[in-house]
């Protein structure tokens, strides 16, 4: 028996203290690379002496280092819980349920003697229909075949959405990257600033503006600890930010996934429809004593089960992704 496609289980809330182990690998390359960077901060706070312009500028540009994916994360976070609230707006595959319907329908003029398996949604309208078991399987095939119609063309719009929240993905990716490689700047900040001894102050370049920083030569040694304030503060807001950068990054693999499942989901009811279909309409009415007919009712048990299967995993991902909505709104990255 084939397994239908399950529900991607819901994120769970992600500890600040987990953010860095749970986020993006920083290769060796971006390592170095953030380390000579922290070390030309540095630098550049030694370089001034409190109170001057120029160590409040050096102190700013620590205190602001990734603002920029700070906003871009608020902006990416709102986009985040808008899909997640579309995707619990109404089932996905929504005419399975008329496709249900039908092939009920087709069950019961197939082998009018036998009792129907299961009344769901009452979605077809009652009418009197044909006396002839013939004339009965003509007439509700179309019904069949306009419910085939409808799911493959939920399916269509299944798939453009999948290709858009796949872009999203992407994006949201390489925010969380970026956010993640300042996390680490700021911490090899806070701790150059914290092993470096002070220094009389020189002039250097601005590693942030690439602009030179005038100071007095002949002033004495610079303290650290307005500039090892800011450095520890914002490694605390980066990794607060990366956790929720990361949940926003599982997030949207969970729409993704889910999607990925609702799709095969309504292929596998797509297929087993339509054989049923063609397989009733080779039976052609003539009796649960036909082997045509029988074979039939094989094929139309198949479909019932893949249809079950649609109801059930709307069921269990409406649940999910509500569970993931609700994580999503009690965390909030900083700027929005």
């Amino acid at each position: 028996m084939t397994v239908p496609p399950r529900a991607p289980a819901a994120v769970s809330a992600l500890d600040p203290r987990q953010a860095v182990a749970a986020g993006p690998a920083i290769d060796a390359a971006t390592e170095a690379a953030l380390a000579d960077q922290a070390a030309r901060v540095v630098a550049a706070v030694l370089a001034t002496t409190p109170g001057t312009p120029a160590h409040d500028q050096a102190c700013r540009d620590v205190r602001t280092m990734g603002d920029d994916d700070l906003r871009a994360l608020a902006a990416a976070a709102e986009r985040v819980g808008a899909l997640t609230a579309r995707a619990l707006d109404g089932p996905a595959l929504a005419p399975a349920g008329v496709l249900t319907a039908a092939v009920e329908a087709l069950h019961a003029a197939l082998a009018p003697a036998a009792p129907s398996r299961r009344r769901l949604f009452g979605l077809l309208p009652a009418r009197r229909g044909p006396s002839t078991p013939a004339a009965r399987l003509g007439s509700v095939a179309d019904d069949v075949a306009a419910a085939l119609a409808s799911l493959r063309a939920a399916r269509d719009v299944l798939a453009r959405d999948a290709v858009a929240l796949r872009l999203d993905q992407e994006r949201h990716a390489g925010t969380t990257g970026r956010i993640a490689r300042f996390a680490r700047l700021a911490a090899l900040v806070d701790a150059g600033l914290h092993d470096a001894p002070t220094s009389p102050a020189t002039s250097v370049q601005n590693p942030m503006t690439d602009t030179a920083l005038m100071t007095d030569p002949t002033a004495g040694p610079a303290s650290l600890d307005e500039a090892q304030s800011a450095a520890r503060h914002r490694h605390a807001e980066l990794v607060t930010a990366l956790a929720v950068a990361v949940q926003g990054d599982l997030a949207l693999d969970q729409l993704v996934r889910t999607d990925d499942a609702l799709d095969a989901a309504a292929d596998r009811a797509i297929r087993t429809a339509s054989a049923a279909l063609d397989a009733a309409t080779a039976a052609g009415g003539l009796g649960t004593a036909a082997r045509e007919a029988a074979e039939a009712q094989t094929a139309l048990t198949s479909a019932f089960e893949a249809l079950a299967g649609i109801e059930a995993l709307h069921a269990d991902a409406r649940t999910a992704v509500s569970a993931t909505g609700r994580v999503l709104t009690t965390t909030a990255p900083l700027g929005s």
